[in-house]
């Protein structure tokens, strides 16, 4: 007898889910992978016999088996599992724990059983015998209609309390629909972003997993069971971040607003300006109202550097801690946001908001070679334009240029991506003062004439002199002395120029762009 890890990985886990624009259907798709992670694997590994659960979760995971022979009976059940779900699946078995969570060498693709028929007049998908949908989005729909994880998220609040008081006892529901031909749930929906028809698509990610395992010394069952660990705590601090943070924005929203009402089936239900989409891991993918995104991602990343430190107190151990290569006992995590029509292809505007994830961590990620922690990031971008490429190529076209007044000097019209200690400390300030103190009207065109050459910029800056409530903008940004420039300005090593008023500016607009109608 000897121990075979198996491991699967769903594949094109965003083309299944996002392949059909129907937000019903995505939201069935996303719990529908949720409740193969959590009950299908759990339901297969216990039938199976010998086999535990090293982890699962987000589409994928590896599972400890006392011999080959029962590996292959997990791996066929799982294969199987998939299939009736339209999934495909990586899988593959390994002598050990880093090899299943690299290698995966047989792919399972999910392929019909004849292809006779019409395409499913919500996605295409062959076959279907008569004209209608296709079994397996049916299915995702009829998922998204329950909405299990949804209901999974609203259950862990009512057991955190972090119910705001004024809703406590009610039934609520987070959107899944915003197509007012979907009955009362999709027209309450429509109502909550028909202000302007956007929306924000949040992506998180923890920092540093990988190098946690890198750095664990743990060899055998040892690791095997600390991996276990390092699992179930990560999970948990994610989710909890997550729910408290939800009822903390809930909170602070509601002091100042109301949310609409809907008849579900009878009951008047309060629909959450929210649409969790991924929770699983250390994954997060959420749909939020645009004046409430930021606030949940500060507070998500707060709660969950701190919950990371109870965990490491808790599962951790004076012989071995649970995050190996963070000293301090902190994970941290990371976000992108994209605000952007509600109109807009949902894949691609996720694919965005993860490009904005993954260059903010790639720009903070230490280079040295005993590398400190990766401190939690953020970036975003505000898109109203119908096409949008990539983020550093549009933040390169339109924020960054050579002052040629300035001897070519590099100008950049954004910090972004920024820690989020300095988001708190500085960004955040600097855009209230900016909200209090400065009317839009004033502010019409600075980004127009902060992209122009030096002696175009000092003569629109000079106009903010004119009037005592302004005054700061132009002392701020000050460049009448080149060599002596103003606290707005930062100048690195290189002797490129940044401020970040302009992100400040940004985030104003977006809240304009909304406040018209409120969060009703």
């Amino acid at each position: 007898m000897s121990v075979r890890f198996l491991s699967y990985d769903v594949k094109g886990i965003q083309k299944s889910i996002f392949s059909v624009s129907s937000l019903l259907s995505i939201v069935g798709g996303s719990a529908l992978i949720d409740d193969f992670d959590r009950n299908a694997v759990r339901s297969i590994a216990e039938s199976a016999g010998n086999t535990e659960i090293v982890f699962s979760g987000g589409g994928k995971g590896v599972l400890e088996t006392d011999s080959y022979g029962t590996a292959e009976v997990v791996k066929n059940a799982l294969v199987k599992e998939a299939g009736q779900l339209g999934l495909s699946l990586r899988v593959g078995i390994s002598e050990t724990l880093d090899k299943a969570m690299k290698e995966g060498n047989e792919l399972f693709p999910y392929v019909p059983d004849n292809l006779h028929g019409h395409p499913c007049s919500e996605s295409g998908l062959f076959p279907v015998q008569e004209s209608g949908v296709h079994p397996v989005i049916q299915r995702r729909i009829d998922y998204g209609s329950r909405d299990s994880l949804g209901s999974r998220i609203l259950d862990l609040m009512k057991e955190l309390d972090a119910i705001p008081d004024k809703i406590r006892g009610k039934k609520l529901a987070f959107v899944k629909t915003i197509d007012q031909s979907d009955g009362p749930h999709g027209k309450a929906g429509k109502k909550l972003f028909s202000a302007r028809n956007r929306w924000a698509v949040v992506s998180m990610d923890g920092n540093d997993l990988g190098r946690q395992f890198r750095e664990c010394r743990l060899e055998g069952k040892a690791r095997s069971v600390w991996a276990a660990k390092f699992s179930t705590a990560i999970a948990h601090c994610t989710e909890k971040a997550f729910a408290l943070a939800m009822g903390n924005v809930l909170e602070d929203l509601l002091k100042e607003d109301e949310l609409p009402i809907f008849d579900d089936n009878g009951q008047q239900t309060i629909l959450l300006p929210f649409r969790p989409l991924i929770l699983g891991g250390d994954d997060v993918l959420l749909l939020s109202h645009t004046a409430l995104a930021m606030r949940f991602v500060r507070l998500m990343t707060e709660n969950f550097e701190e919950l990371s430190m109870q965990a490491n107190d808790i599962f951790g151990s004076d012989s071995y801690p649970l995050w190996p290569a963070n000293e301090d006992g902190m994970l941290r995590i990371s976000s992108g946001i994209v605000f952007i029509g509600t109109s807009y292809p949902l894949h691609s505007a996720i694919d965005y908001a993860e490009a904005l994830l993954g260059g903010a961590k790639a720009k903070h990620r230490s280079k040295k070679k005993n590398p400190e922690p990766t401190p939690s990031v953020i970036d975003w971008e505000s898109i109203t334009e119908s096409f949008i490429d990539n983020p550093s190529d549009r933040r390169f076209r339109d924020l960054v240029f050579r002052d040629m007044d300035l001897n070519g000097c590099r100008i950049e019209l954004t910090r972004r991506p920024y820690r989020m200690d300095e988001l708190e400390k500085k960004l955040i300030p600097l855009k209230e003062k900016l909200k209090s103190s400065i009317s839009r009207s004033v502010l019409t065109g600075i980004l127009e004439n902060m992209r122009k050459p030096w002696s175009q910029r000092v003569l629109y800056l000079s106009s903010f002199y004119r009037h005592g409530n302004n005054r700061w903008i132009a002392e701020f940004l000050n460049e009448t002395n080149p060599a002596d420039i103003g606290d707005g300005w930062i100048v690195d090593d290189s002797g490129i120029r940044s401020t970040m008023l302009l992100d400040a500016f940004l985030l104003c607009e977006e809240e304009h762009r909304i406040s018209a109608g409120g969060v009703k």
